[in-house]
């Protein structure tokens, strides 16, 4: 993880200042709430009636901090969103280093330097999502197609036979 004053001086101008914060974060909640849980396996095996306490204290913290690494996250994509001017989910969410950004910041119409979207000539959006009928049309049944339309994963012999 990232000592905090570097890297806000190094991204706030990129991703925002409040966004580079919930990002430095979700990194420490996440790690906790997910070392919980073997925590409290070992606590629970014990098998005795303190550890069983101490075990549910535990998995109540884990949940407590994924929760919370859960909503920082939430807020960080929205605040990401508000800068960049289009949704950003995990799915499409920057990376955070120098080159993978910058190509990041090109294919979504944004300046890699301020963070905004670039001005004339790209509208700022991510590539469109194709609609149901595109994949229904792409994913059809290939029963009905001719032998000479048919891939290289069937045999000659089965066609020879036709």
């Amino acid at each position: 993880m990232p000592s905090r004053a570097p890297f806000l001086a190094r991204w706030s101008p990129r991703i925002g200042h409040r966004a580079a914060r919930l990002h430095l974060l979700t990194g420490p909640t996440t790690t906790i709430g997910i070392w919980s849980a073997p925590v409290w396996l070992i606590l629970f095996l014990i098998g005795q009636d303190w550890s069983r306490v101490c075990a549910y204290a535990v998995a109540g913290f884990g949940f407590a901090c994924l929760a919370f690494a859960a909503i920082s996250m939430h807020l960080m994509y929205k605040a990401l969103g508000a800068r960049f001017g289009f949704k950003v989910s995990w799915r499409n969410a920057p990376p955070y280093r120098y080159k993978a950004f910058g190509t990041w910041c090109r294919r979504n119409g944004v300046d890699p330097a301020t963070g905004r979207p670039l001005a004339g000539g790209s509208s700022g959006n991510p590539p469109a999502r194709r609609d149901g009928a595109h994949r229904a049309a792409a994913h059809r049944n290939a029963s009905h197609r001719s032998p000479d339309h048919r891939g290289p994963a069937h045999s000659a012999r089965s066609q020879v036979s036709r």
